[in-house]
Order: C-alpha cells, then sequence, then structure tokens
C-alpha cells in the first residue's frame, strides 16, 4: 500500500449496489445507535487555544472494540457484514493477503443549533498506539469534513477532506484529526476503521 503522502482518498471501491445498501441500512429506522457524550474536560482544555473548537455529540454503533488486554472482540454480531465487505473490497483492491481490523464503529453526527463552517471537535488519534492507519467510510453525501492538524500545539489546518457516498478516506495513525458536524445535510454518517500497522506494511 504505497503512498506519497500522509492521507489519501479513494472512490467507486465499492459497487453502487453496496453503497446504497449500506446507505438503506445506517440511515434506517431499525440500526441501532447509542448515545456518545463530549470529550473529557481535559480532552477540550487541553485544545483551549483553538477559537474553532465546539465539541458536540454524535450517536455510535460499535462494530469492533478494542479490550483491555489489546486485543479485538466482534461487538455487533448481526451488523460486522458491513465492515467485513469494505475490508474485503480493500484485500483485492491493495493485492494484500491480510490486513488486521483493530476497531470498527459507524459515526452519526446532526446538525446543532449555532453551528458555523469553522466549527470542528476536539483534534484527536483515534487509538493511543499510534502504529494504526485509519479508514473512513462516507456512507452519504453530506457536508461536515474530516480535518487534519499539524500538531498539538499549535493545531492549524494542514488538510480537509469532504464527505462524498462511497469515498474512502486512509491517513496515518499520528495524524491529529476532527471532524465536523453537518450544516446543510441532516445527517453525516461514516464507517471508523482503524487497522494495525502502516500504510506501507
Amino acid at each position: 500500500m504505497k503512498v506519497d503522502k500522509n492521507y489519501f482518498v479513494l472512490d467507486n471501491i465499492l459497487t453502487k449496489e453496496h453503497e446504497d445498501e449500506i446507505e438503506t441500512l445506517l440511515t434506517g429506522v431499525n440500526f441501532p445507535y447509542f448515545f456518545d457524550g463530549l470529550y473529557t474536560s481535559e480532552g477540550i482544555e487541553k485544545f483551549s487555544n483553538i477559537k474553532n473548537l465546539v465539541d458536540h455529540r454524535q450517536m455510535v454503533h460499535a462494530i469492533y472494540l478494542v479490550d483491555d488486554s489489546g486485543d479485538t472482540y466482534c461487538n455487533s454480531n448481526e451488523f460486522s457484514y458491513i465492515t467485513d465487505t469494505i475490508v474485503s473490497k480493500l484485500l483485492t483492491h491493495f493485492k494484500k493477503d491480510k490486513i488486521v481490523l483493530k476497531r470498527a464503529k459507524v459515526n452519526l453526527q446532526h446538525q446543532f443549533t449555532n453551528n458555523k463552517p469553522e466549527y470542528h471537535n476536539v483534534p484527536h488519534y483515534d487509538l493511543q498506539d499510534k502504529n494504526h492507519f485509519v479508514c473512513i467510510y462516507y456512507v452519504n453525501d453530506s457536508d461536515g469534513d474530516t480535518l487534519f492538524f499539524d500538531n498539538e500545539k499549535n493545531c492549524n489546518v494542514i488538510g480537509r477532506v469532504s464527505p462524498k457516498k462511497g469515498r474512502l478516506l486512509f491517513f496515518n495513525g499520528n495524524m491529529l484529526h476532527a471532524s465536523q458536524h453537518p450544516l446543510k445535510s441532516a445527517e453525516r454518517v461514516v464507517i471508523n476503521m482503524d487497522f494495525e500497522g502502516g500504510f506501507n506494511d
């Protein structure tokens, strides 16, 4: 998986049928989501120098999680085929025999009152062990970019990727990043997957 930068985008890896199936399921009334609160006050205080930081709540469905010993387990047997389908496509596309999924969850974000185009959530790394890479699958067409920052001290935005249905965003686990809630779209839905190792492993 050779790349020349810390993040890149791939479109149209899944078939149109798969894209529609995933969107219908994850935006349907029967798919279960659970409340995920704000970041801890310590996390927000850490980036108190960022004037555009307005952290807001989201709904989450955890599919694969990491336990206290660092092992991955399936938390959602009924819906694990969603990420399994994407992983299968990635193996084929990158001509790899194996990639190790560490964590996978679905994030659902809605509009919120007084949101502004420059606002974003708390910058973070997905896992404490930064020796991983992240894949974000954008479930629906929406606004609400994924932002990248230079470092924890300055937090200057150095890149951004806009959601597009069927789009896959890949980046190294040591990239400080944050999401934006939608301003125009009713909801922003993504599948957030973390894989062991780096791009070139």
